[in-house]
């Protein structure tokens, strides 16, 4: 693939904690399959789990902090951070999927607007591979350029304990800089969201109830799936899901 004459540099934020290595070893083996040129692609991996040891790989990196962030928003406002110099930013969820082209359509999205969303998604939800609306919902699908995230109105993810911080960066977003680039204009949708197929723990299955009020954080450890041993290193590999997905992908191709 040819870099056109002004292609973004793109930071995908993983934020990840007590996950099983193989799921992230599938995140990052997600991120080496992108189409979208090498040089202009970073992948940045934080644990404050404890249980990642610290190390690089082609365009990706994990680190590993001491001690763990009070809110998930604070620990994506470190990943920024980390990315300094980058001109765009992608969610990157430790146990979702991204298909090949997802930062290839997300890049040609933020060439027309500052931040980049589809409007539909691939979801496992319920069991088998389908489609849904993404209006409003799926942060992990998320991108942005750097100056937009920052913008003075915006500042970043809003420091909240809430199980609803998601929700309120996309209305922020939304109320700043209005409809957002589509990814999926010219391309299939390159996000799957899953859900109970993982052998892990999901985020919001800790937010239901009064989790939404703040809670739902300091409450993940309970049901966290902790990686075997004292620490692991990471060899990028795709799990059977995905494999399978990657397939059935080939005939979704841009």
């Amino acid at each position: 693939m040819t870099a056109p004459e002004h292609t973004l540099t793109i930071t995908c934020l993983c934020p990840t904690y007590r996950r099983p290595a193989r799921l992230v070893a599938n995140a990052i083996a997600c991120f080496e399959r992108q189409t979208y040129p090498a040089a202009y692609r970073r992948l940045i991996v934080l644990d404050d789990g404890g249980g990642l040891v610290p190390q690089c790989g082609p365009g990706w990196q994990i680190v590993s902090a001491v001690d763990r962030y009070p809110t998930l928003p604070a620990k994506y406002n470190a990943l920024v951070a980390l990315a300094a110099g980058a001109d765009a930013l992608a969610v990157w969820e430790d146990d979702d999927i991204y298909l090949p082209w997802h930062l290839e359509a997300h890049a040609a999205a933020l060439a027309r607007a500052p931040w980049s969303h589809p409007k539909r998604v691939w979801s496992l939800y319920g069991g088998s591979l389908h489609q849904e609306p993404a209006g409003g919902r799926f942060h992990a699908a998320l991108a942005f350029r750097r100056d937009a995230l920052l913008d003075k109105a915006i500042g970043g993810w809003i420091e909240t304990p809430r199980g609803d911080f998601d929700q309120q960066l996309l209305a922020a977003l939304s109320r700043r800089f209005g409809t957002p680039g589509d990814p999926c204009d010219g391309f299939a949708p390159s996000y799957v969201f899953r859900w109970g197929s993982t052998g892990s723990y999901h985020g919001q299955a800790f937010m239901g109830g009064d989790g939404i009020k703040g809670d739902w954080y300091a409450r993940i450890p309970e049901g966290a799936s902790l990686i075997q041993g004292s620490s692991s290193y990471i060899t990028p590999q795709l799990d059977e899901e995905t494999i399978h997905i990657f397939d059935e992908a080939v005939k979704l191709e841009p």
